[in-house]
């Protein structure tokens, strides 16, 4: 008996082993529901907003300190950043 030579391999039962894990996915994500915790979180009472609050600092080459584009020292930046 002879016998033949192996030069192809059969991807039949390759199919099919990832069809069936295809319909397994597919039956398991409709199970799936959205996780969460539903809240009932209360309503603001004011509708005030506060505007944002910007300041620009600089120093320039020389060593001098700008508050907002006006020239200050450093300790009176320090009062006006402690006031703030």
């Amino acid at each position: 008996m002879r016998r033949e030579r192996f030069d192809k391999m059969n991807v039949v039962p390759f199919i099919d082993i990832v069809l069936v894990l295809l319909v397994i996915v597919l039956a398991t994500a409709t199970f799936v529901t959205h996780k969460g915790v539903k809240l009932d979180l209360p309503n603001a009472q004011s509708s005030g907003k506060i505007p944002p609050l910007s300041v620009t600092l600089s120093v320039d080459k020389e060593g001098n300190y700008y508050y907002d584009g006006n020239p200050m020292g450093f300790d009176e930046i320090a009062q006006r950043i402690d006031a703030l």
